[in-house]
């Protein structure tokens, strides 16, 4: 009798659950319709489209910038030694070797009939290249072809410039020794060409078995490395520790070309995606009493009318299911259709072999990471409506120290989920958090100091500043939750506009503006001016030339450079051929100076020169020394006064000699230039024009390596910018979420105001006062955080020096307060014109 009972208990609970979760839902939705909820589903949204994104965007995108990168370098790892190589290496190489191409290099003459040349010579193996192919030409107007293999048997390839030199074209023979190769193509390109750099070195590339039985001696060795999938990069560490003269470059070591601009894209998006999330959070987090508030008087009524307490946690559930089915379904429909697009641009504009992963797992994530967040902020308002009768859910009475002490834990443990399940850097990650803490502090110290000591200051005084003062004194809990959030919010939006300029601005620098295709290695005045005239007829753009004059280093301190005290280098060597001089009165922005400084005006009888930092130290110099060069048929003294290195972000031509000044070094000498242009598909293969009618003048095809380090930086700035919209659109729903919750609190006081009988005007400026001290604070706050934590977080993250902006930083922050302070006063003002009435009964 007894079980019947109880069956027939749970069946009539069930029947009367259902309809009443279905009104709850249906009131609901009529809530959203009138403009409540928006922000925490909003919030939500954005957080599932973003993750969702990412779960199914990044590894495609990872995936097509790593073949990028991949056929930058040729393989996955260079080695090179300049000796024979050691047992317990080719043992490393046998066992972590997937594939392997061996290289030599040598410095030797090349000749034909009677014209000889210092040649860079570069002996591959049968495996060569590994990834990508070799970019050569066939014809005299350079037309590109790609080759998947080497120079064959007795056949040699050679760079335009060195085939001019030697007067050959395709099908002549030159002489090595007394071996005689076939030019068979002209050099363009090679897939691992960058690791090597770009110079005025005459280069040509030659089949290791035409010249094994010579007898020559490599200048280095090198091997191109393909890893298997389990390889390790404390495998690498291990073949360093053991052979510390080896010169490793490496994807596993992020030491290969645009490793730097990667790793800063990657820190960025790390840091970015902690951001965005914490944004999230502080939205919830601020909406939540908008949010629930509403829903109180639903259930308040529903209790009233016979709805039972034991069923409310099952409809809450059930609204809570409802609240992230309405904010994932959305979010994800546009997620998949965003990726479907992008996908196709890509395959059709970039890389047609790319290819979307499509991670379900993660799509399962963003769900948990989602409902897990908006359970932690809002369980506090959550526990409310559950235990709460119908007088406190009217009252909207929060007084039990259980719910207050939940509400202080909730927003910790949200943090903590955060901290654990967004962060791949914990560096970054702790000094940002440092730096909220330390905003914290100061937000909490200056607004319960602050306004508690200006309350004392102005007690017993009139006027609107001191009746404001006492008003913002009298509800100090509320007013300290509001400035807390936009102090928060504020820091992290000053860091994210720093940081995403400041990474803007590198990645712009990335892209080689001022570098043209066709980069010209040396050039007369006449040519130069015929390859310009060439290039604007090709409707091309001439990026920039810089003249030198070609000197050679005879003293050093009067002693012949061969005699003085420093041990061989390849610095030496090469200083005992002609080396680039070039002259300028102020320092170039593409050299930092590390030793010395810049002398622009001539301070001794001997011209100042500015020397390249790892020259200066092989030969062991120091400044004062002075350096005798022969220019053309003349000789002349220099003082070092400056030693510089080379500094990304300027133009990509830089000298080992810079003397300080605007006249030329040696007067009625010789004068050449060094520089680029930039032309078109049609100005590409009519470029043998130039060379037929000068042949000496000396150039390298580089477009290829150019479009590809541009398409892979123009990625990262996608992807940047992909981010920035992310953190826009959260820190415009962050601003609306800090204003609506002033307001909700402040109904109450607003319409208490109005009974008193103020005018237009006192109000305003109550309202302007309030407003300027509300953002104020908090902004001030935030700046101090950045100052105090910025230079570590851009040196930890991004490898960058921060240089201080101090105007644009101050712009932001004024912007932040502007317009979080207009938006409250407008909406405020709207507040104070309703009946007062009307203010009382929305009272919250």
């Amino acid at each position: 009798m007894s079980e019947s009972y109880a069956e027939n208990q749970l069946d009539s609970s069930s029947c009367q659950l259902m309809p009443a979760s279905k009104l709850f839902i249906k009131v609901f939705i009529s809530q959203i319709l009138q403009g409540k909820h928006l922000i925490t589903l909003l919030s939500l949204a954005l957080l599932f489209l973003y993750l969702s994104l990412t779960s199914l965007f990044g590894q495609g995108v990872d995936r097509y910038l790593n073949h990028n990168l991949q056929t930058m370098l040729g393989a996955d790892t260079q080695l090179t030694v300049t000796r024979d190589w050691h047992d317990h290496e080719k043992q490393w190489m046998q066992a972590h070797a997937a594939k392997s191409s061996f290289i030599n290099s040598y410095e030797v003459t090349l000749s034909a009939q009677a014209a000889f040349s210092h040649t860079k010579l570069k002996a591959v193996d049968q495996s060569y290249p590994l990834n990508g192919n070799v970019t050569v030409s066939y014809t005299p107007s350079f037309t590109p072809s790609l080759e998947s293999t080497g120079p064959k048997l007795g056949e040699i390839w050679l760079e335009p410039h060195l085939a001019r030199a030697l007067n050959v074209k395709v099908g002549d023979t030159v002489s090595l020794g007394h071996n005689t190769l076939m030019v068979s193509a002209l050099l363009l390109n090679e897939p691992d060409r960058i690791i090597q750099g770009y110079s005025s070195d005459k280069r040509a590339i030659v089949s290791q078995k035409s010249i094994e039985h010579m007898d020559m001696i490599p200048l280095e060795r090198q091997v191109l490395i393909n890893h298997p999938l389990d390889f390790k990069k404390d495998y690498l560490q291990r073949l360093q520790d053991n052979s510390a003269d080896l010169n490793m470059v490496s994807k596993l070591l992020n030491n290969y070309p645009m490793a730097h601009a990667w790793k800063r894209v990657q820190n960025f998006m790390g840091l970015i995606s902690f951001v965005i999330v914490l944004l999230t959070c502080l939205c919830l987090w601020l909406s939540k009493k908008s949010h629930v508030e509403p829903l109180q008087n639903v259930l308040a009524v529903m209790l009233a009318t016979g709805v039972k307490r034991q069923q409310i946690p099952f409809i809450v559930l059930i609204l809570m299911a409802s609240i992230l089915f309405i904010s994932f379904i959305p979010a994800l429909m546009i997620a998949i259709a965003l990726t479907a697009a992008l996908e196709y641009a890509i395959q059709q504009h970039f890389l047609a072999t790319f290819e979307l992963m499509w991670d379900w797992m993660g799509i399962g994530n963003a769900l948990f990471i989602s409902m897990l967040l908006y359970f932690l902020l809002t369980v506090p308002s959550l526990v409310t409506l559950i235990k709460s009768n119908v007088r406190d859910l009217l009252e909207k009475r929060e007084n039990n120290s259980i719910t207050f002490i939940v509400s202080g834990l909730c927003p910790l443990l949200s943090l903590l989920v955060v901290v654990v399940l967004n962060t791949d850097n914990w560096v970054l990650t702790g000094l940002l958090l440092s730096g909220l803490a330390v905003c914290l502090v100061l937000l909490l110290v200056l607004a319960w100091g602050g306004l508690s000591a200006a309350n004392k200051l102005l007690s017993g005084k009139g006027g609107i500043f001191a009746f404001v003062l006492l008003l913002m004194k009298q509800r100090m809990r509320v007013k300290i939750v509001q400035i807390l959030a936009l102090g928060l919010s504020a820091t992290l939006l000053l860091l994210c506009l720093r940081v995403g300029q400041d990474v803007s601005d590198v990645l712009d620098r990335a892209l080689f503006a001022d570098q043209g295709n066709i980069f010209v290695t040396q050039a007369t005045a006449e040519q130069k001016q015929a390859l310009t005239e060439f290039t604007l007829q090709q409707r091309g753009e001439v990026k920039q030339f810089k003249a030198f004059q070609s000197a050679r280093v005879t003293h050093v301190n009067n002693l012949l450079l061969s005699e003085i005290d420093a041990p061989s280098s390849d610095s030496k060597s090469r200083l005992e051929r002609n080396i680039n001089l070039h002259w300028q009165a102020n320092q170039p922005q593409n050299i930092n100076i590390v030793s010395g400084q810049w002398q622009s005006k001539k301070q001794n009888d001997l011209p100042a020169i500015s020397m390249e930092q790892e020259v200066f130290d092989e030969l062991n110099l120091e400044l004062e020394d002075v350096l005798t060069m022969q220019v053309g048929n003349q000789s002349q003294q220099f003082k070092i006064a400056s030693v510089h290195h080379y500094r990304s972000g300027s133009d990509m031509i830089t000298f080992w000699f810079v003397v300080h000044q605007d006249s030329l070094p040696v007067a009625d000498e010789q004068v050449f230039y060094m520089g680029s242009v930039d032309l078109p598909e049609q100005g590409l293969q009519q470029l043998g024009e130039i060379w037929q009618a000068h042949p000496s003048i000396r150039m390298l095809r580089v477009e290829e390596l150019i479009a590809r380090v541009r398409s892979t930086v123009q990625t990262f700035i996608y992807l940047t910018l992909a981010y920035g919209v992310f953190i826009a659109l959260m820190s415009n729903l962050l601003v609306i979420a800090s204003i609506q919750t002033h307001l909700q609190r402040d109904k109450l006081k607003n319409g208490l105001l109005l009974s008193f009988g103020l005018d237009s005007r006192q109000s305003r400026n109550m309202l302007i006062v309030e407003w300027t001290i509300l953002t104020m604070i908090p902004v001030a706050c935030a700046l101090a955080s950045i100052y105090l934590f910025i230079g570590q977080i851009y040196q930890a993250g991004f490898g960058l020096p921060y240089r201080p902006n101090d105007f644009m930083l101050l712009v932001e922050a004024i912007t932040i307060v502007a317009v979080i302070a207009l938006g409250g006063i407008f909406l405020s003002r709207k507040q104070l014109k309703q009946n007062v009435v009307t203010l009382l009964e929305q009272r919250g």
